[in-house]
């Protein structure tokens, strides 16, 4: 079968908005980071530049739409990677490989549990890092092959008794309880997010996904 690789006008735009982004403010990473002393150093000194990136939104480009983004495929990411990577590898390298500690959560996850782990990369804002790590030998970045290439060999077995309930519930009383403790407050010192040692928009997704209302637990 013939395969069209005529892009869209929208994958159209998309390149030309990739490469003016990355003309512009990714051309300026090279420069800042070539005297630091320490790859961490210089991973440090690009957070600005993925700040910007994450901003203006090439983030939610990746993001599939029913979880909040704009991506519409993998030809979008494959146009935004060769855009991006053309100037430099450091931000693309950043962008894809959040993506890709994503993915796990969007193949095997349930839908309610792929909105609240999507919600704080879809927001637009900030600098938000995404990483995923196997318990199995051997395991690999190739989590959806087939046997015996398979990173991932660990299987979920729904006990009888609901514990995942149990589990949700629990949360929910410890959420509750720190905010009542914070009198409704969630970042800052003394929020409800300092209390539980988590950062503010996880939080603030956990409780949009247990359904918390936070005014009536204010009050």
């Amino acid at each position: 079968m013939p395969i069209d690789f005529t892009l869209t006008p929208e994958q159209l735009g998309l390149r030309g908005d990739a490469r003016a982004f990355a003309r512009d403010v990714l051309s300026k990473v090279e420069s800042a980071t070539r005297d630091l002393p320490t790859p961490l150093a210089r991973f440090a000194a690009t957070r600005p530049f993925y700040e910007q990136t994450v901003g203006a939104g090439f983030l939610r480009r990746l993001i599939p739409a029913p979880l909040g983004g704009q991506g519409t495929g993998i030809v979008d990411m494959a146009v935004l990677a060769e855009e991006f990577h053309a100037v430099d590898v450091n931000i693309s390298l950043t962008l894809l490989g959040t993506m890709l500690g994503l993915f796990p959560v969007l193949l095997g996850g349930r839908p309610e549990q792929a909105a609240c782990f999507f919600a704080p990369f879809a927001v637009g804002q900030g600098a938000p890092l995404a990483a995923f790590a196997f318990s199995e030998p051997g395991g690999s970045a190739n989590f959806a092959a087939p046997a015996p290439a398979e990173g991932v060999r660990t299987q979920e077995q729904k006990p009888a008794v609901g514990l995942g309930r149990i589990v949700a519930d629990r949360e929910k009383e410890m959420i509750e309880t720190a905010l009542a403790e914070s009198r409704g407050r969630i970042a800052g010192s003394h929020g409800a997010a300092e209390k539980l040692g988590v950062p503010r928009s996880t939080l603030e997704s956990k409780i949009r996904a247990l359904g918390i209302n936070k005014q009536r637990v204010k009050s």
